[in-house]
């Protein structure tokens, strides 16, 4: 049908290589995917999102009985070049993530994006595609108060974060920093074991 077709082409622009048409095109899902989030109309977007953006790191973040899991194999590359690719994905489910309202969005949903942002932010010797997946997260934080409740997964955001705003790179320092700001806005109750290491930054 006609909206299938939409979000097809969306997605095919999306991989074009061209960043000023896939700046834009990211911007437009996710406001495809809000207006489509109440009747479930784009359940593939966030998996497909979060395959794109395993594709350009070459590690991943799991841990055992997580809901933040290690992401599932990435599909074919259309177009572009991979690290491209996974900036553009990272950067569209940063759109995505801000888009969310935790209370009516799926929590697979919520796991998948955060999964696929926290494994980006491992790729270090790729400080562009750490700034995006960052910067995605910082998106994402509003989204975080489950994950904040279980101590392996509020560990895992925390630490990639400290690892952020320590960064050589100063976007990602700065966007790391930002995100810690959010996260203390949010839950300062909850970040009594980290301040040491807050204050070394």
């Amino acid at each position: 049908n006609i909206r299938a077709e939409i979000k097809q082409g969306l997605m095919h622009a999306l991989q074009s290589g061209i960043p000023q048409v896939q700046q834009v095109i990211a911007q437009v899902i996710a406001k495809v995917f809000a207006a489509e989030v109440a009747v479930n109309g784009w359940p593939s977007l966030v998996p497909d999102l979060a395959r794109l953006a395993a594709t350009s790191s070459s590690s991943s973040s799991s841990s055992e009985n997580s809901d933040i899991k290690s992401p599932p194999p990435p599909p074919p590359l259309l177009l572009g070049n991979q690290q491209q690719l996974g900036v553009v994905a990272l950067t569209t489910l940063g759109y995505v993530c801000e888009e969310m309202k935790e209370d009516h969005s799926s929590q697979q949903d919520i796991n998948e994006a955060l999964t696929a942002i926290i494994a980006s932010m491992t790729a270090q010797d790729k400080p562009e595609l750490v700034y995006a997946a960052v910067n995605a997260l910082k998106n994402a934080i509003h989204l975080t108060a489950r994950n904040f409740q279980v101590a392996h997964e509020r560990d895992m955001i925390m630490k990639m974060l400290c690892q952020a705003a320590s960064s050589s790179d100063i976007g990602v320092r700065t966007v790391g920093f930002e995100s810690l700001g959010l996260i203390a806005e949010r839950f300062y109750s909850k970040l009594g074991p980290y301040m040491e290491a807050i204050y070394t930054l």
